[in-house]
């Protein structure tokens, strides 16, 4: 599989992770853009159970992307966690209010990924 190939895979597996997390904003009412009165409710123990499959599936999709690195890639990406705990940024802490963060649009979001996705240059190794 060619690292475009990787790549658009990539994207659509996130793209549909994305899909799912509008979708339990939507249902959960946290949804800035819906009013819950119009698009459904769900009780608290429901909106835990969807939350726990997306996060259960955000992880899976994060798996499958980070399998997919090149050693120069994660090279990269350890590079660059480390520049950030340097600066006294505590990168999990900003990774879960992320996740969590209700008040985000599923645009930014979907921008966001195909914003970061569009910035990988194949790496020679990935090619051979």
């Amino acid at each position: 599989m060619t690292t475009e190939e990787k790549l658009a895979k990539d994207e659509r597996v996130e793209k549909n992770a994305l899909r799912k997390r509008a979708k339990v904003r939507l249902l959960s009412g946290s949804d800035p853009g819906g009013n819950t009165s119009e698009s459904g409710s769900v009780s608290g123990e429901e909106g835990e159970r969807l939350e726990r499959e997306f996060d259960a599936e955000y992880d899976s999709v994060n798996l499958m992307r980070i399998s997919g690195m090149s050693r120069e890639e994660v090279v990269e990406n350890d590079r660059l966690k480390k520049l950030l705990e340097e600066n006294n940024i505590d990168y999990e802490e900003i990774l879960s209010a992320k996740r969590r963060r209700s008040g985000d649009s599923f645009e930014s979001d979907v921008s966001a990924v195909l914003a970061s996705e569009c910035s990988l240059d194949p790496q020679q190794s990935d090619l051979m």
